[in-house]
């Protein structure tokens, strides 16, 4: 946002701060090609940059507007330019409330603007279904109020007149992630948690499906800690709603098994710490992944490292034996692993802590 007018640079912070409120796009809006309309030009100019493009995420694509302030104005409203492929998108002006009430001393008045105006661009594309088998496919998505109009965007290329492909239809999954622990975030990048389904058919008439996964940064951040997504391919002439709905139902299933996985480690921890109190020097308090215990037997002590992993209950722990006496040739402690010994991811922790002992 180098060299953008002050009173423009809050209008495009806002914008870019904004980008997962203004459309369902798991990506930012990005910024460039800052100019000036000043005869002077920016740097003479001073910096005072008031038209640049915005490249918006839409639909597994960018598409890029230029908007244009004008300084020596800046109580009117910008002028927005569509890109040449867009040369058939003529909203009505009335549709545009944002626009038509400008209020330059709101620094959210663009974003709104812009939201209004995808909306117009998002119901252009939509009529391009208009007979097509897709159109079908895209109605049938409501027929359960799983989703609303929102959740949905629609890109219908056009070459010659005609709608061509590939047709891309991209998903919110509205897939709840509220009940993540925060420690599994801390280290990822900042923004909203958003699974999408993004789903390129041949044509409009169907023909070939490729579905494809797009995570918001920070969600790519969380499954990727777990093995990652795999999508099942689309079944041959099936149904777009049940797909959807499937693969939904799977990523519910894997952030219910990330919670899950959580809770039943500090269960477990609770419960190793009851069985061996007087032995226990310290456990992790924040994913509950380890635990450390200093035994003795006939006066030889030793430290035992208790290892839960993140597919824990499936997997077992891990009991790492260690001697406070003795080391190898290269100075490290001597230890030995167990895994060998009773264990079912069926049993509570009280049990599987009563089972290791």
């Amino acid at each position: 946002m180098s060299g953008l007018c002050p009173f423009v640079e809050n209008f495009v912070r806002n914008v870019v701060e904004g980008s997962s409120n203004a459309g369902i796009c798991a990506g930012i809006i990005s910024v460039s090609d800052v100019r000036t309309g000043c005869l002077l030009g920016l740097k003479e100019n001073g910096g005072r940059g008031d038209r640049f493009r915005l490249s918006i995420p839409y639909a597994g694509q960018h598409i890029t507007w230029e908007v244009i302030f004008n300084s020596c104005y800046p109580e009117d409203p910008p002028e927005i330019i569509l890109g040449a492929e867009d040369d058939e998108f003529n909203p009505d002006i009335e549709c545009l409330k944002n626009y038509c009430s400008w209020d330059p001393a709101n620094e959210l008045s663009l974003l709104f603007t812009l939201k209004d105006l995808l909306s117009e661009y998002r119901s252009h594309h939509l009529s391009r279904l208009s007979g097509s088998r897709l159109e079908f496919d895209y109605n049938t998505l409501f027929d359960n109020s799983e989703f609303d109009s929102d959740d949905i965007e629609v890109y219908v290329p056009r070459k010659n007149g005609c709608s061509t492909g590939p047709v891309r239809f991209l998903i919110r999954l509205n897939v709840d992630f509220s009940g993540i622990p925060e420690y599994l975030l801390k280290d990822a990048p900042g923004g909203e948690v958003v699974a999408l389904l993004l789903v390129n058919y041949k044509n409009l008439d169907g023909g070939t499906v490729y579905p494809h996964i797009q995570l918001s940064p920070r969600a790519e951040c969380l499954f990727n800690m777990f093995g990652g997504i795999r999508l099942p391919p689309f079944p041959l002439e099936g149904c777009l709603v049940d797909y959807v709905l499937g693969v939904r139902e799977q990523l519910n299933r894997t952030v219910l098994s990330i919670i899950n996985g959580f809770v039943k480690r500090k269960e477990y921890t609770a419960s190793f710490s009851a069985n061996f109190g007087s032995q226990l020097i310290e456990f992790d308090t924040i994913a509950y992944k380890q635990i450390t215990c200093l035994f003795e037997w006939q006066d030889f002590r030793f430290l035992v490292y208790v290892d839960l992993n993140l597919k824990f209950p499936q997997e077992q722990p891990t009991f790492t034996f260690q001697s406070v006496y003795h080391t190898k040739a290269d100075g490290t402690p001597i230890t030995r692993v167990y895994t060998n010994y009773p264990y079912s991811p069926r049993w509570g922790g009280l049990e599987m802590a009563a089972r290791a002992k």
